[in-house]
């Protein structure tokens, strides 16, 4: 019988440091770089890693954009959701390439349904795995 692979999101793929996340966020670093693709900035470190299967991740959805919580916390898990369903995509790329921290920033001013987030999370993914480290910065 084969082992079926869950596609799960663990605590260990999550970032909980704040320094990882001050490093994420420091403006001017040569570690960091950036991805826009709307509805999402993502900034990576661009430190590659060998140990995790996959990078950690970091949602971030402003307080100013979405006063209720209760709002800012159903875009957090449908992004989640997409993430934990499409994160087979960064498989393809190679461990010296792979950056060891994500950070997904929600720049919508508008809840999308789920559909959207998924479609749009699959195309970031796939830049991403795409572009590497190598290049640095690319719109869509």
């Amino acid at each position: 019988m084969a082992t079926l692979r869950r596609n799960i999101f663990s605590k260990a793929e999550r970032i909980h440091s704040k320094k990882k996340i001050n490093e994420l966020f420091e403006k001017g670093s040569e570690k960091t770089d950036a991805v826009f693709h709307y509805p999402f900035r993502i900034v990576y470190l661009k430190q590659n890693t060998t140990e995790p299967e996959f990078p950690s991740i970091l949602i971030s959805v402003s307080k100013r954009l979405f006063k209720k919580a209760v709002d800012r916390n159903q875009i957090k898990r449908r992004i989640k959701e997409a993430y934990r369903l499409h994160k087979e995509i960064l498989m393809g790329m190679q461990n010296t390439n792979k950056p060891s921290a994500f950070a997904f920033v929600y720049v919508g001013k508008e809840i999308i349904e789920y559909s959207k987030i998924e479609n749009k999370m699959k195309a970031v993914l796939k830049i991403i795995s795409e572009i590497g480290l190598d290049n640095t910065n690319i719109n869509g």
